[in-house]
């Protein structure tokens, strides 16, 4: 598994790079996916990227931050998307 920061004014050095992608294996094992192709773990790996980007370097806050907001924009994208949810 790999993490490509495309970027040319970030670059990250070989240590901070197998944090990332421990951090990325960790997350996507905690959120139970699976398919390395499925969109979402691209998602997934965006979101720790761009926390790192922003100064985070705790790997447990990394993964953590990065399910939470994986999972926010998930159930945001289900309460726009279908105004009748959650239904009661």
């Amino acid at each position: 598994m790999s993490i490509r920061v495309q970027s040319e004014q970030e670059v990250f050095g070989p240590e901070t790079i197998a944090v990332l992608a421990t951090v990325l294996k960790d997350a996507l094992h905690h959120l139970r996916l699976l398919d390395r192709n499925d969109p979402a773990v691209n998602k997934v790996a965006k979101s720790i990227i761009e926390l790192a980007r922003q100064g985070e370097c705790d790997p447990i806050r990394l993964r953590e931050r990065a399910i939470e907001s994986f999972w926010s924009s998930c159930l945001g994208s289900v309460t726009h998307g279908n105004p009748s949810w959650p239904r009661k």
